[in-house]
C-alpha cells in the first residue's frame, strides 16, 4: 500500500472536490481495486499524510470518513485497518469509484468484473421493484404522486427526442425511478434503491447497456403510468417479468461491449 498510493497518478478532481474528497478517493480506491487487501495497516498518519500530499487534519477527516462507510477500523494503541468491503459496506461504494476509470475491469477486486456486477446489481434492483409494486398496490398513490412520475417522464422523453448524453439519460431516468418509489411513501425503499441505481448508471460499460435504446426505458415506464392509475396485485409479477426480460438484454449487450472492448485494446 506505501509504494501503491505513492506512487498512483494524479486525477483531475472536479470543481466541487475539496482536499478531504480526494484523499477519501485515493484511500477508497485502493482498498476496492484489492491494492489495500482487507486486514492490512495503513501506513503511519505522518507517512501517509506525505504520500497522499495532504495535511494530517486532512487525513483524518478522510479516515473517519471511510471508517463511517465501513472500508477501515481503527483500533485502539494499533493503528487503522482495512475491513472486508464486501462484508462491511455498501453497495454505494462502487459507484463512487466507478466514474473515475475508464477500464471497470481494473477498478474492482476479486470476481466483481462488470458483467457479475451488473447481473447481481439488476437482480437487486428487480427485488426492490417487487417490493415498491406490491407497497404501491397495498397503498394506491394519489394524484400529486402520479403526476410527480408523469412529469419525471415527460423530462425523459425530452432528454430521449434531443438526443442527451448518456449521463443525461442516466440522471433522467433516475428522476423516474425517484418519482416511482416516491410515490410508495416508504422512505426505506428509496433509501435502498438509490444506491443500486446509482451505481448501475455510473459504471461506464453498464451504462452504455442500459441506455442503447433509451426509446425503450421511455415505452416501460409510459405502461408503468398505468399500472399507477390503478394498482392491481396480478400485475406485479408480469411487470417484473418485463423487467426481467430487459434486463437480460442489458446483460447481453454488456458482453458485446466488453468483447469490442477486448478487441479494440488488442488491436491497439
Amino acid at each position: 500500500m506505501l509504494r501503491r498510493l505513492g506512487q498512483q497518478p494524479a486525477r483531475e478532481p472536479s470543481k466541487r472536490s475539496t482536499s478531504v474528497d480526494t484523499c477519501v478517493d485515493r484511500i477508497r480506491e485502493s482498498i476496492v481495486r484489492g491494492e489495500s487487501p482487507a486486514g492490512s495497516a495503513l501506513p503511519p498518519e505522518r507517512v501517509l499524510a506525505t504520500q497522499l500530499g495532504v495535511n494530517r487534519t486532512t487525513l483524518r477527516a478522510a479516515i473517519q470518513r471511510l471508517t463511517e462507510a465501513g472500508l477501515l477500523e481503527a483500533q485502539q494503541g494499533r493503528g487503522t485497518f482495512v475491513r472486508d468491503f464486501q462484508a462491511t459496506a455498501g453497495v454505494d461504494v462502487l459507484g463512487a469509484v466507478a466514474h473515475r476509470f475508464r477500464n471497470d475491469a481494473a477498478m474492482i477486486a476479486g470476481s466483481l468484473d462488470p458483467a457479475s456486477l451488473g447481473k447481481d446489481l439488476l437482480l437487486v434492483r428487480r427485488c426492490l421493484a417487487r417490493a415498491v409494486l406490491e407497497s404501491l398496490v397495498e397503498v394506491p398513490p394519489g394524484p400529486e404522486a402520479i403526476e410527480a412520475v408523469r412529469l419525471a417522464l415527460v423530462d425523459l422523453e425530452v432528454a430521449v427526442a434531443t438526443r442527451a448524453t448518456t449521463a443525461t439519460l442516466a440522471s433522467a431516468d433516475m428522476g423516474v425511478v425517484g418519482a416511482i418509489v416516491a410515490a410508495t411513501g416508504r422512505p426505506a425503499l428509496r433509501l435502498c434503491m438509490n444506491p443500486v441505481v446509482r451505481t448501475l448508471t455510473e459504471l461506464p460499460s453498464l451504462q452504455a447497456a442500459i441506455y442503447a435504446d433509451p426509446a425503450e426505458n421511455v415505452r416501460a415506464f409510459s405502461a408503468f403510468l398505468l399500472f399507477l392509475a390503478a394498482p392491481r396485485a396480478e400485475l406485479v409479477e408480469p411487470i417484473v417479468q418485463s423487467m426481467a426480460e430487459r434486463d437480460a438484454d442489458t446483460l447481453s449487450r454488456l458482453m458485446r461491449l466488453g468483447h469490442l472492448d477486448r478487441r479494440v485494446q488488442g488491436d491497439s
